[in-house]
């Protein structure tokens, strides 16, 4: 709340940026982005702006300058569907080499090759490269890209990058991203999520049910996309997609104007697909996407988008797949059914923001949601977003990591570690968030000793790592010091004042930190040292869980029946 509160400056600077348009010549926002990269090639950069606001345009004109320079360049992408996209663009425009997923073959592309894109599961080594592109950096504070945050971290300890190039989605912290990444401020460039010239509609539903709100969402919505020469629409599931592509042809049948959404010439010469239904409800101007389609007729919908249909279809699991724009785009629900749990969850924040950007200027981003959370997508669509670390969750996949890659031999070095992340400065700067009662260094020191204990402790217990001549401490006496150089004195204050909401005396500040690293240092201790063992080794290489590896080592044997191999990775 209090990062929401007091905008970065960066964030006003940039307030009342608009995209350029077809019909409005402006300046170019990205301009200074550019020419920075150029006149400091070995600084850098954070460019926190929305979905195709010209972000990518951006990136690919310090790409082409990096290129001319000789630069090493790698790209990570933490969707793989957004990667499988990107890498194919790249591919063709710069000669990038994709990952394959392998990591033999990984490895030799890593350390060879001279500009590489690929996901952040697929870097299992580590080279040096010149700028290192990371892509939606705010994903981290998603929970299922806790290693995201463990990879650049890793590249971050290791030195792998002269310079990182940061893209993100506004956010509103971005203080702590730039003091993790190394980034000057004045090389911080966050934008309002409002920049795009783009009409943002809410219609809510107070219906008690999913299944009853989706079936009251249907007039609304045909009435949304109707007069549009464009529409895109996003439904939970693949049922619900069919469903909603015969409710809009039967609307506008009903309306007498069964064409409201074919865009070609004539339904003679139409294009033929592989799934029956598409090639039936294709003379009516509706498409569907999905992603178990084949390729051959996602590149046809894609290709004939505009020309030929209207109107598409799809599953939000597609949003990252796509990369189409149109004049209205809109939301047919927020919420998808969870069939491990047996209950409904709300779509990620991430893939509504990246919905939101497949909307040309000018156009109208509809989302039809139930009424209570009018307030929360109100919000959160239209202000920068907070991100925060879920690396705490994940902790013992990371150390697995760490411990495999030989960036920790023993519990000091693990938290030496985790001085190196953004988890660490989010833990000083928002204590509440992450349930420590106070910022002092004896309650962090205590906590981040509490947690390298607790997850060690962990993978001991399934064999994934050994702790070997281990001597036990007074409980006074088990403290794991914090690395002095991993926290700046701009960064302690910073972070104080955050708190306090005011100036901070620096020279208080650094007294008091002084003396309670002098003391620190007094009781610094010599931990035991950690080995990887086999089932530790294999969950690092192929990026599992290690209670996954550890399940496997247990039940795969030697006789195993197909049957069972498939029920042992039912359950994995």
């Amino acid at each position: 709340l209090l990062d929401i509160v007091t905008p970065d400056p960066g964030h006003q600077k940039y307030q009342g940026a608009r995209s350029r348009t077809k019909n409005q010549e402006q300046e170019d926002p990205f301009l200074p982005i550019v020419v920075t990269t150029r006149r400091e090639p070995e600084q850098s950069i954070l460019i926190a702006a929305p979905v195709n606001s010209g972000r990518s345009t951006c990136c690919a004109r310090i790409i082409e300058d990096s290129l001319e320079m000789g630069h090493r360049i790698a790209v990570i992408v933490p969707i793989y569907d957004k990667f499988k996209r990107m890498a194919e663009e790249y591919k063709e425009k710069y000669n990038f080499v994709p990952l394959t997923g392998d990591p033999d073959a990984d490895s030799l592309i890593i350390m060879n090759e001279k500009a590489i894109i690929g996901t952040h599961s697929m870097f299992t080594t580590f080279d040096h490269f010149q700028t290192v592109f990371i892509h939606d950096v705010h994903l981290i504070g998603n929970e299922n890209f806790a290693d995201y945050e463990a990879l650049i971290s890793i590249m971050v300890s290791l030195e792998c990058a002269t310079r990182f190039i940061a893209v993100s989605a506004p956010i509103s912290n971005a203080k702590s991203l730039c003091l993790w990444l190394h980034i000057e401020s004045q090389n911080s460039f966050v934008f309002s999520p409002q920049m795009r010239d783009i009409s943002f509609q809410i219609q809510t539903f107070n219906f008690p049910t999913s299944k009853s709100r989706l079936m009251a969402m249907a007039r609304p919505l045909y009435s949304a996309v109707k007069d549009s020469e464009t529409s895109i629409i996003f439904v939970p599931s693949q049922s619900q997609m069919y469903l909603t592509a015969f409710e809009l042809i039967n609307f506008a049948n009903i309306n007498q104007k069964p064409q409201t959404f074919f865009r070609g010439e004539s339904t003679d010469n139409l294009p033929i697909f592989e799934n029956p239904v598409m090639n039936d409800i294709s003379k009516f101007g509706v498409a569907l996407y999905f992603p178990a389609m084949s390729a051959r007729d996602k590149h046809t919908v894609l290709s004939n988008f505009g020309t030929t249909f209207g109107c598409i279809v799809t599953v939000i699991d597609s949003v990252w797949e796509i990369n189409m724009s149109a004049n209205v785009v809109a939301m047919k629900g927020t919420d998808i059914y969870d069939g491990t749990n047996h209950h409904h969850v709300d779509y990620p924040i991430e893939s509504i923001m990246e919905a939101m950007g497949y909307t040309m200027d000018g156009g109208r981003f509809v989302l039809f949601t139930h009424t209570p959370r009018k307030l929360y997508y109100m919000t959160f669509l239209t202000e920068p977003i907070c991100v925060e670390s879920n690396l705490d969750l994940y902790a013992s996949d990371i150390f697995n990591l760490a411990v495999s890659l030989s960036l920790a031999m023993n519990k000091s070095q693990l938290v030496t570690f985790i001085t190196k992340t953004f988890y660490y400065r989010r833990l000083i700067a928002n204590p509440s968030y992450y349930a420590l009662p106070s910022r002092s260094p004896e309650y962090v020191a205590d906590f981040v000793s509490e947690l390298v204990d607790n997850e060690t402790d962990s993978l001991q217990e399934i064999h994934a790592i050994e702790v070997i001549n281990e001597n036990p401490l007074e409980p006074e006496q088990n403290e794991n010091p914090l690395v002095n150089e991993s926290i700046t004195e701009a960064e302690k204050t910073e972070d104080i004042s955050l708190l306090t909401g005011g100036e901070v005396d620096d020279s208080r500040v650094s007294n008091e930190f002084a003396q309670k690293e002098m003391e620190q240092e007094e009781n610094q201790i010599e931990d035991g040292a950690i080995n990887i063992l086999a089932i530790g080794q294999v969950a690092a290489e192929h990026a599992i869980d290690p209670n996954t590896s550890h399940m496997l080592a247990q039940l795969l044997t030697a006789d195993c029946k197909h049957n069972k191999i498939l029920r042992i990775i039912c359950n994995a």
